[in-house]
């Protein structure tokens, strides 16, 4: 499982945690809520991709958009503060899926992959 970028995500968070790292991301659903899916990483090997690394992941769904964008950037924060690292906002805004794919690439903390649809 990994956190896919959809036309729905409209903001994604990383913040690393001691020998791991936290990232979450939410989507807007058609009915004005949003599903959030998080992870933790807890690092075991130096690999970025194909890695023994245990993640945990969840999933929320929620009914306010706009309060579910606040209370995922209060969490992020709060892990920041917990471990003491600088925690990653993405926000979309008006742009396009690719538009923000391309912002996304570009950031230090990301590692991205371009996958075949075949291959998921």
């Amino acid at each position: 499982m990994s956190i896919e970028m959809t036309d729905a995500t409209m903001g994604i968070w990383f913040c690393n945690i001691d020998r791991g790292d936290w990232m979450a991301a939410v989507d807007r659903t058609p009915e004005g809520g949003a599903v959030i899916n998080y992870r933790f990483r807890h690092y075991v090997d130096d690999k970025v991709f194909d890695s023994d690394d245990v993640k945990n992941w969840y999933k929320v769904a929620a009914k306010d958009y706009k309060e579910t964008m606040e209370v995922t950037k209060k969490l992020a924060q709060m892990i920041s503060k917990t471990f003491g690292y600088k925690y990653h906002e993405l926000l979309r805004g008006n742009l396009s899926t690719d538009d923000y794919a391309a912002l996304l690439i570009h950031q230090e903390w990301a590692h991205t992959q371009t996958v075949a649809k075949w291959e998921t």
